[in-house]
């Protein structure tokens, strides 16, 4: 138990203490992952396979995929299996945004 901490706290504390466990949980790996996938930007089949070698380190996941600054998908849909079905190459060009 944390000190100071109330014996019964409300549903708002808990769902609050939960997120910032998994942020907590979420950050260094996703910060290693990111930084593999800055050497294959720009090439979706290369980010593609880093989102794949590096799905398995990110705890919860149910699949990962990058977007660039302009919140444009840049890669497919990575599950635990490989690429995401019916996603694949699917991806919007700029364009069309």
């Amino acid at each position: 138990m944390i000190p100071d901490e109330p014996l019964d706290p409300t549903w708002q504390d808990s769902i609050f203490r939960q997120r910032a466990e998994l942020a907590k949980m979420l950050r260094e790996p996703l910060t290693l992952l990111a930084g593999n996938c800055a050497p294959a930007w720009g090439n979706r089949d290369r980010l593609n396979a880093v989102l794949q070698h590096g799905f398995s380190s990110i705890p919860y996941c149910c699949y990962l995929y990058v977007v660039d600054t302009h919140c444009v998908q840049t890669s497919d849909n990575v599950i635990a299996t490989g690429l995401m079905p019916g996603t694949i190459n699917a991806i919007v060009p700029n364009d069309l945004i």
